[in-house]
């Protein structure tokens, strides 16, 4: 039996109408799929298109939420960093929206603090955006 996944927004600290992902749907060990439904209300689009650097925060926001159901999670949603992004590539020129994006994220290598991250944002079928992200995930407050 599977346990099902909680709430995106118990998982990272982004709040509308900064909150680009809508549901983590898939968490297997170093892997995680994410989705997100894009509408005009994006505060990015313009005349119902969206341009395909914005995924990056998807895949930001995604990595987040895999962070917190890793090992590494603690119940504490923390804020983290965009540190490095390599070889990102675009493969469309251009959203229409609405549209529904896969934001599919693994996990190369972390140690709770600081990692790497190949993702890849599909629509459908069609390739939308892929890169590494090394991010920094902000240290556990103390009161």
């Amino acid at each position: 039996m599977k346990t099902a996944l909680p709430d995106i927004a118990t998982l990272i600290p982004h709040r509308p109408p900064m909150r680009f992902v809508n549901a983590i749907t898939r968490f297997e060990g170093d892997h995680a799929t994410v989705t997100a439904e894009v509408t005009r209300d994006n505060p990015f689009a313009r005349d119902d298109t969206l341009h395909p650097i914005v995924t990056l925060e998807h895949m930001a926001q995604s990595v987040a939420a895999w962070l917190e159901l890793s090992p590494w999670g603690d119940g504490e949603v923390r804020t983290g960093f965009l540190i490095a992004v390599k070889r990102f590539e675009l493969a469309v020129q251009t959203l229409t929206l609405p549209c529904a994006l896969t934001i599919n994220v693994e996990n190369l290598w972390n140690d709770g603090t600081l990692g790497e991250f190949s993702c890849v944002v599909n629509t459908g079928t069609e390739l939308v955006s892929r890169g590494n992200l090394t991010v920094l995930r902000h240290a556990k407050s103390h009161d």
